[in-house]
């Protein structure tokens, strides 16, 4: 998986969406109006990400939520820079996220390899060691988002943290 600051090229698309929003000045459009635009898909309305935290490294509780804050930043600015219009459609219902348990590095692996094969992001957070684990152990998978059913085809036997 690649490092987050790779994905520079992502943070000038969010900041040119945001720059969009702002120059427009129209409103907002609700979750349900934009889901019912979207004739193609129909289970947009339960977009989520999911965030697996690798339960093999000894990890306070702030080193877990600020390892899950790096991976979803990391894994929106990658989302921006492949599928601006899934982002803005998952934004705008919410950005659901949730937190289960992984078991250790491989099964993470194993995860984000399943979910690149059923064509969904994955983004692996790799620590910097500065801290409470090694330098570059693997943390965090974020996974989506995705369609609700689909990402808990991958994700739904494992337990929330």
């Amino acid at each position: 998986m690649q490092h987050c600051s790779t994905v520079a090229a992502a943070a000038a698309a969010g900041a040119s969406l945001v720059a969009a929003r702002a120059a427009d000045g129209a409103a907002a459009v609700t979750c349900t109006q934009d889901v019912q635009q979207q004739a193609a898909h129909t289970d947009l309305d339960d977009l989520k990400m999911v965030l697996c935290v690798n339960q093999s490294l000894k990890k306070g509780k702030g080193k877990i939520g600020a390892q899950c804050a790096h991976a979803a930043i990391c894994a929106v600015l990658q989302l921006l820079a492949s599928d601006e219009s899934l982002f803005v459609r998952w934004e705008q219902c919410g950005q659901r996220k949730i937190v289960v348990k992984v078991q250790d590095a491989q099964c993470m692996e194993a995860l984000a390899a399943a979910a690149a094969a059923a064509g969904h992001a994955a983004y692996i957070m790799r620590d910097a060691g500065r801290t409470q684990v090694a330098p570059d152990s693997q943390t965090v998978l974020a996974l989506g988002p995705a369609p609700e059913a689909e990402i808990d085809r991958l994700t739904g036997h494992l337990q929330l943290l």
